[in-house]
């Protein structure tokens, strides 16, 4: 995948986007900001942020920072951040590649990217970016479907894996290479939405 065709991609999405995927992922969202133990005045940076579906669930004592490639899924979230409730006021979203942010090091208590990993051509560098903008000792947390272990479910996956990029994502993505080369340690995991494919993972920030 390239960056000007996953922006391509979602941009199309950004219509329906909530209608199908809404209350599919929910539950990962939730757990997610759960895995992100959200204390007063922390501030949040979510990668990803899509329609801004997740930006309810943070508590309203904390700063969020969104980003996201796509200027019509953006264009979404500030929508729902005016209509929604008072809480959303301290939500600050910009259009960013994960993989190059424009913030400073050190400047986030902790970080969320929500189904983002595998829809960007470079996972690791978002991943090592994340790192560097979270503080020493911060929360990172990334929901995310990782490849199967499983030689008959991997052998799935590869096959339908042309069909997947077309609509946005991968599904070759494997979880301890990138654990590896990043030198992440998974402190939580669980599987989470259907059949509990996708996993929420936390790790600590070395």
């Amino acid at each position: 995948m390239h960056r000007q065709s996953v922006e391509r991609t979602y941009d199309r999405l950004s219509r329906f986007y909530d209608i199908v995927w809404g209350k599919v992922f929910h539950k990962g969202r939730v757990k997610a900001i759960e895995y992100l133990n959200v204390g007063e005045g922390d501030r949040i940076l979510e990668v990803g942020v899509g329609t801004g579906l997740s930006l309810s669930l943070y508590p309203e004592t904390c700063t969020i920072h969104g980003i996201d490639l796509s200027s019509h899924m953006l264009c979404i979230a500030n929508k729902r951040i005016r209509n929604g409730k008072e809480g959303l006021s301290k939500v600050f979203l910009h259009r960013m590649d994960g993989s190059r942010l424009a913030f400073k090091d050190e400047q986030f208590d902790g970080i969320v990217a929500a189904y983002v990993m595998s829809a960007t051509p470079d996972p690791l560098g978002m991943l090592r970016e994340m790192m560097r903008v979270c503080k020493k000792g911060g929360k990172i947390v990334f929901i995310n479907h990782f490849k199967s272990e499983n030689p008959f479910i991997a052998g799935i996956e590869k096959a339908i894996s042309p069909v997947c990029t077309r609509i946005g994502f991968t599904t070759d993505l494997r979880l301890l290479p990138l654990l590896q080369e990043s030198n992440l340690e998974v402190q939580r995991k669980e599987g989470v939405n259907i059949f509990n494919s996708w996993k929420v993972i936390k790790c600590i920030n070395p």
